[in-house]
């Protein structure tokens, strides 16, 4: 490949070189080429892949997540609904407005019914009431109060007390006072707070 001459260095010809030093150059420029396409190529797929597998990995877990979310939609479903349930008879024992005086004629027939002799019926205060929860319909829960003054026997007033707890609404009696007017008849005077709804 290369003769020396005095004072002088003289490259041959190309198709001079030997065989043997043409090809481990060849090799070492095919390697290099192959460091050059792997570093360029290859890395960069791998490092695409590692991130689509992440990307697989998340879209996985929120598939599994979501599955479990929808497959207990039946039971918030029943949930719902036995709820709403609760709610319908919940609401059955508060009257509308409009039937606050069926109800004071019921409550009158249990006085006649128990032997108890009402002598004044008058209405008071209309109240709202606040619920603590909150109230998530449209309706107000209101209350209308009266006072009641009654004679009857002790045993008949105390019948009519529990005759009242049994109607299938939601009242208060409050501020009892009892006074013996004989030896078997005592004059009551209470009031009774009636709950509705203001629809």
């Amino acid at each position: 490949m290369l003769t020396k001459k005095i004072n002088k260095i003289e490259f041959l010809p190309l198709y001079l070189w030997r065989i043997r030093l043409l090809i481990p150059g060849l090799i070492v420029l095919m390697f290099l080429l192959s460091l050059l396409i792997y570093n360029n190529f290859t890395i960069n797929q791998v490092n695409r892949l590692v991130e689509l597998e992440r990307i697989e990995q998340e879209l996985k877990d929120n598939l599994v997540k979501n599955y479990a979310q929808v497959k207990n939609v039946p039971a918030y479903q029943a949930r719902f609904n036995e709820l709403r349930g609760l709610e319908s008879v919940v609401n059955a024992k508060f009257p509308s407005s409009n039937e606050i005086s069926s109800l004071l004629i019921q409550i009158n027939q249990v006085a006649e019914d128990s032997n108890v002799s009402i002598a004044n019926f008058t209405p008071k205060d209309t109240k709202e009431i606040n619920l603590t929860a909150g109230n998530s319909g449209k309706d107000k829960i209101m209350s209308q109060e009266f006072s009641i003054m009654a004679n009857a026997r002790y045993l008949n007033f105390v019948d009519f007390i529990f005759r009242i707890a049994r109607l299938p609404r939601v009242i208060a009696i409050q501020n009892i006072r009892l006074s013996r007017m004989d030896n078997s008849t005592v004059n009551v005077s209470f009031d009774i707070k009636i709950y509705f709804s203001s629809k």
